[in-house]
């Protein structure tokens, strides 16, 4: 009889009906997010030791020597997380030997800062606009404006891949100026950036070049007033210098008669 049900049960396990393996390994998931924090948590086995993998097979023993490492209450968090800790690593927890548990990592998108996060363009003109993101699976990008989606058509042009995606606004008008959104999502997360658009009058670039001409003629207008004025001074001057000569003479004239009939 127990011949019998020791076979039954090594018929199940080896159709794997139910786990029969003494070693199980449990399995962790957590979310990781470029810059946040994560937590860890493998208290419920005392004495746990965490530990991470490389893609090359090298292994490292995590603990408070490493920078951006905490322990507390035997659970592991990791600050600020960068780029190495989460892409081509895994993390598991092992008691001695024994590893006793898996990290399978659930990555939440996330989007780097634009390298232009903000654009100005002339009226009339197309403008590209592009948001590149870290890493992730099963992503999908969107565009928005005013909390409207974007779509493709004679105004957009939308090109996305898996981690970039581009939009091109045709013939930018006044209405076109304001925050663009674009937005990355999966299903353990969404993140989005801000690209603020800013659209200048096709004429906008002469206005400096009138603003000089305008200056010009105003001083010109200044000074030939000037010279006109000074001309008009200076022929009054010799005027009355005249008059003051013909007076003098006349003068004289008479003063000759009344001393020579004197």
């Amino acid at each position: 009889m127990n011949f019998l049900l020791k076979s039954i049960f090594l018929f199940i396990c080896t159709i794997n009906l139910i786990n029969c393996d003494d070693d199980q390994v449990e399995n962790i998931e957590v979310v990781f997010r470029y810059k946040q924090n994560v937590t860890i948590d493998c208290s419920k086995f005392d004495d746990a030791e965490y530990y991470r993998v490389y893609e090359n097979g090298t292994e490292v023993v995590l603990d408070e020597n490493i920078k951006n490492v905490k322990i507390e209450d035997k659970k592991l968090s990791l600050v600020d997380l960068r780029s190495e800790d989460i892409r081509d690593v895994e993390y598991f927890c092992r008691l001695g030997e024994k590893k006793v548990a898996e990290v399978t990592k659930l990555i939440s998108p996330f989007i780097y800062a634009p390298e232009k996060p903000s654009q100005t363009v002339t009226e009339g003109s197309n403008i590209e606009l592009s948001c590149k993101s870290l890493y992730g699976d099963d992503l999908s990008w969107k565009w928005l404006k005013n909390d409207t989606e974007l779509v493709e058509g004679e105004k957009y042009s939308i090109k996305s891949e898996q981690n970039l995606t581009t939009l091109t606004i045709n013939a930018a008008t006044e209405d076109d100026k304001g925050d663009f959104v674009c937005e990355l999502s999966n299903k353990h997360g969404t993140h989005t950036q801000v690209i603020r658009v800013r659209v200048k009058d096709a004429l906008a670039a002469l206005w400096p070049f009138l603003a000089i001409c305008a200056e010009v003629l105003i001083l010109c207008m200044i000074i030939l007033i000037y010279e006109k004025k000074c001309v008009k001074k200076t022929n009054e001057n010799e005027e009355e210098m005249e008059q003051a000569q013909n007076l003098m003479g006349k003068d004289n004239a008479d003063l000759k008669k009344r001393t020579t009939k004197a």
